[in-house]
């Protein structure tokens, strides 16, 4: 994951007299109920579920409970490394776009097994209302058809992938598109550019620029709230991003899935898969 500050609009840029939508950031439900756990998930793209596990056992629990058969694959859960303690804030971002390109896990989960001494909150950002937003400011319409229509590189220049060839994984894609069952999908991270194959329009340069800014003036005023021992977190991956903000003394211990339903753009392509990383949600919880 990547760290970065958070910076606001600048004179010229397309976004600097747009006034974002006080609901791009939220804070999400929480609930013991797993049913109403997924029911939340799918309306407002995030939500806690309260457990009574903080280990890998629990993880995969909560993920058979609310979503069972609909869950199609996943990767063994993972113990996040602590990369926002050096006094920068983890900027808002999708998961698993490196490893998988246009494939990424379109549901994530985080559970929280130990808390920061201090700090450490995290945040969500929905894109979803994001570009609702902007689509509904008339000063704004190049930079909504810039952010459907502008295919931009989703990668990495020197990222590699998860299988053994080194190579990074392309990935072509607007900020904003849909799946081909109509789900809307939105994407967020700082590896985003235009493609190096043409020649990019200075209005394209710019609406990136305002892009990265907004989802920035966004993270600055999106509330915050932590996460404690037991709190298991559901991201809708294609919908919203997760950013956290530094933490002080002893580590917290999150543990992350990554899981691909029958609602994402398809599995991750065999080659890009890493043998013995695969997770059986029907394990029963020890």
């Amino acid at each position: 994951m990547c760290q970065a500050s958070v910076i606001g609009p600048q004179i010229g840029d397309p976004a600097e007299a747009f006034t974002l939508p006080y609901t791009a950031g939220l804070v999400p439900e929480r609930t013991t109920d797993p049913r109403r756990a997924f029911h939340l998930w799918s309306s407002d793209g995030a939500v806690i579920l309260r457990t009574n596990h903080t280990g890998v056992a629990g993880i995969l629990a909560g993920a058979r409970d609310a979503f069972g058969p609909r869950i199609l694959f996943c990767q063994s859960p993972t113990t996040m490394a602590t990369d926002t303690s050096g006094g920068l804030a983890l900027e808002p971002h999708i998961d698993g776009y490196l490893p998988f390109g246009d494939h990424y896990p379109d549901l994530v989960f985080l559970l929280c097994e130990r808390q920061a001494t201090a700090g450490g909150d995290s945040f969500i950002l929905d894109g979803q209302r994001l570009l609702h937003g902007i689509a509904s400011d008339p000063t704004q319409r190049a930079l909504s058809r810039f952010l459907w229509d502008v295919k931009l590189e989703q990668s990495r220049a020197d990222g590699p992938n998860a299988a053994t060839t080194g190579k990074p994984l392309s990935s072509r894609r607007p900020v904003a598109s849909r799946t081909c069952g109509g789900r809307l999908t939105v994407r967020r991270h700082q590896h985003q550019r235009l493609l190096d194959d043409r020649s990019p329009r200075l209005d394209d340069r710019h609406h990136l620029a305002a892009w990265a800014r907004l989802t920035h003036q966004a993270a600055r005023t999106a509330p915050r709230f932590p996460l404690q021992p037991g709190d298991l977190l559901f991201l809708d991956n294609y919908r919203v991003f997760l950013g956290r903000e530094p933490w002080a003394g002893h580590d917290p211990i999150l543990r992350k899935l990554w899981a691909w339903t029958d609602m994402a753009f398809g599995l991750p392509n065999a080659a890009d898969l890493v043998r013995g990383h695969l997770a059986d949600i029907n394990t029963e919880p020890i």
